[in-house]
């Protein structure tokens, strides 16, 4: 476990609209100083790991070597893919379980989530980039499989 001195840890104020959608703000805090050396560090403990959950409000560089020790460890990866951003096929292909959300699974996969149809076409193409699980949370509507 590390400490990064001056910083909060992060935040993520999570709103709800008139339409029951997610309305999120987020300060990275601690997060964003999560460096390649400090993942190094936790090497052993991520080997030894069951499972790695991980987000994106950490450096992309020290999410793609943590989910690199995992996988060739057999630690099960999992990551909530937020905030939305796109990424490479390189750390998709590393990750077991993924939960984006319909804006999440856009960016990721091209496809407009606005109905199951949809959420399912997404699904699809996150496996075909190697995840096995995919769980795409559908705000107001629950979430597709």
């Amino acid at each position: 476990m590390s400490a990064v001195s001056g910083e909060s840890t992060g935040v993520a104020l999570i709103f709800v609209n008139g339409e029951g959608e997610n309305v999120i703000g987020i300060h990275a805090g601690a997060n964003a100083a999560l460096s390649m050396s400090l993942v190094e560090a936790q090497r052993e403990r991520i080997a030894n790991a069951d499972a790695l959950l991980m987000q994106l409000e950490s450096p992309l560089d020290s999410v793609l070597l943590a989910a690199r020790i995992a996988h060739q460890n057999q630690t099960t990866v999992v990551l909530n893919p937020a905030p939305a951003r796109e990424l490479p096929d390189t750390l998709l292909s590393l990750v077991d379980i993924i939960t984006p959300n319909e804006t999440e699974a856009e960016k990721l996969t091209g496809v407009r989530v606005e109905n199951d149809d949809d959420a399912a076409k997404a699904a699809q193409a996150l496996h075909a980039k190697g995840i096995d699980t995919v769980i795409i949370t559908l705000g107001s509507r629950g979430r597709m499989g």
